[in-house]
């Protein structure tokens, strides 16, 4: 399935409060001036933006994010973050990264401009880490989720809210009331 198959599907299972946060896709010259920013984009970047440029209300469960909690970010506020992910590099070495989804600890999903290294975490606070292979992989992984069909987390969403429970977590602390 490809990104902008994904996007269709996730948009027909979403809620329609919850689909109403999505942004309409990016401009061609919000894409240039990211671009110019970073050095290039990789492709599926661009096509995930060329779907919807991000969220609004971004750190919410009153809006869409991708599985795991993942919000995607307009990019005036992906380019903003850019700039203090390159201060981490410098501090831990290692190679710049273009954020584009935050999580609701602060932590960012990122890629590499080139497209060659998996999709990664930034940690404010740390270096970070492998997430998932690629921005493909998340599309259909939050489209699987919609599905109930996801093997790391289960959705539990209503006409106003969207939330990722992780199954294992849930596993761990049921009996010590809900977790989230």
């Amino acid at each position: 399935m490809s990104i902008d198959e994904s996007w269709r599907e996730i948009e027909r299972l979403l809620p329609p409060r919850i689909a109403a946060t999505l942004r309409p896709p990016a401009s061609e010259e919000s894409l240039q001036a990211w671009a110019e920013t970073v050095g290039s984009l990789p492709q599926p970047l661009v096509e995930l933006y060329s779907g919807h440029e991000g969220t609004d209300h971004a750190g919410g469960s009153k809006a869409f994010c991708f599985v795991g909690a993942w919000y995607p970010l307009p990019i005036e506020s992906a380019i903003r973050y850019y700039h203090q992910v390159l201060l981490l590099t410098d501090l831990y070495n290692t190679a710049p990264l273009i954020p584009f989804a935050i999580g609701i600890d602060g932590s960012l999903l990122s890629v590499s401009p080139d497209g060659s290294a998996p999709v990664q975490i930034v940690y404010t606070d740390g270096p970070g880490g492998v997430h998932l292979p690629s921005i493909e992989s998340l599309v259909q992984r939050t489209v699987a989720g919609l599905r109930d069909e996801d093997p790391e987390y289960r959705l539990e969403i209503t006409p106003d809210n969207l939330l990722w429970v992780h199954r294992e977590y849930e596993a761990e602390h049921l009996g010590r009331g809900r977790c989230r």
